[in-house]
């Protein structure tokens, strides 16, 4: 049989009961066709094979070289970390979201299958990608970590959530973590902290904490960041950092509030397109595409419907 080509469900309910739940038809997180069957149901041979290079190796790039190989492109793959996957490599290391690493499974045994040559650790810049003499571009650099316009988001003390979860920040006794976004970044950062015996609260200026995670998943979450013991505290928003303190205020009422003994701040608050390289190559290659959160940091669903409907396009 074909056991390494079905793609495991992750029980992430993000894209199938999530969706029902915002009224939307069901899809899959990291199967764009699901849900789009009339349109997508067929791929096609392309009828012009060419050489397509892809940098960048997240869930976008990983589907974009999928796709154009399934369709007898000549596919070369440029990654700058050592192993394939993105930010899905950082949400996996996460409380209970261990099982996210079966996306990154599934596409390692695609791309073997499909002979895409991977080139992993390889930070590629314009005169590589052109000394290959690619037919097709597909930028799929990703995002950089986004720091909301807070007073004092550049000290020390202020990290970023991937600061965290990457392990590779030193962090205080006592952490506040701003979600800025309303989904899983926060709180499962919030978790993980707490899990190392942080004394862990979390602001939102939104009604509720992780308010767009879709309720199945939000539900056991909010449960364990419960019962770890992290406060979860909504309507609030955050205007100045200081060394040992936070200035914040009520969203409705507008009543200030200092919190004091803060020795971390975690910012939740997403990506910022890192689109250097695209525009660099512009003008310079004959077919130049950006996809991902190199175009517009959203998450992993349309990261691959991105990539997807690229590598259909070429």
């Amino acid at each position: 049989g074909r056991i390494d080509e079905i793609r495991t469900c992750i029980a992430c309910t993000q894209s199938c009961v999530g969706h029902i739940y915002l009224g939307m038809g069901v899809g899959c997180i990291y199967n764009p066709v699901t849900g789009r069957e009339a349109e997508w149901g067929n791929l096609e041979t392309a009828k012009d094979k060419k050489k397509v290079a892809i940098i960048g190796g997240g869930p976008a790039g990983m589907e974009a070289a999928r796709t154009c190989a399934e369709r007898g492109h000549q596919v070369v793959l440029f990654e700058k970390d050592r192993r394939l996957g993105g930010q899905i490599q950082l949400i996996m290391r996460t409380p209970s979201r261990e099982n996210f690493e079966e996306i990154i499974l599934f596409f390692e045994r695609q791309l073997e299958r499909l002979g895409v040559e991977v080139r992993l650790d390889r930070q590629a810049d314009v005169d590589e990608i052109l000394s290959e003499k690619p037919e097709a571009v597909v930028v799929a650099t990703g995002s950089s970590a986004y720091r909301p316009e807070i007073l004092g988001t550049e000290q020390r003390h202020v990290l970023t959530s991937r600061d965290v979860i990457r392990g590779n920040a030193e962090i205080g006794q006592r952490v506040l973590v701003v979600d800025t976004l309303g989904r899983a970044e926060g709180a499962t950062t919030a978790e993980m902290l707490a899990d190392q015996g942080r004394e862990v609260e979390i602001v939102t200026g939104l009604e509720y904490v992780a308010r767009d995670m879709p309720p199945p998943a939000w539900h056991p979450l909010m449960e364990q960041l419960i019962l770890k013991g992290v406060t979860l505290t909504p309507f609030t928003g955050v205007w100045e950092i200081l060394e040992n303190s936070v200035e914040a205020y009520n969203v409705v009422t507008w009543e200030p509030r200092t919190m004091e003994g803060v020795d971390t701040v975690v910012l939740a608050s997403g990506g910022e397109a890192d689109d250097s390289l695209f525009h660099s190559l512009t003008g310079e290659a004959p077919q130049l595409h950006q996809i991902g959160d190199c175009y517009q940091p959203r998450d992993i669903e349309l990261a691959v419907i991105d990539g997807h409907r690229i590598g259909r396009e070429i």
